[in-house]
């Protein structure tokens, strides 16, 4: 699966689907998106 996380887009599909994950979950969801934008960008 390939993700493109772009935080400032409201419309993003990922957005809709981040509501219902519960709030511990998703705090460490984006610390995993963090890692994988710091893996690709540097």
């Amino acid at each position: 699966m390939v993700a493109v996380v772009n935080m400032n887009t409201s419309s993003h599909p990922m957005s809709s689907d981040a509501h219902q994950i519960p709030k511990k979950q998703y705090s460490a969801f984006i610390r995993l998106q963090n890692e994988l934008d710091n893996l690709r960008f540097g």
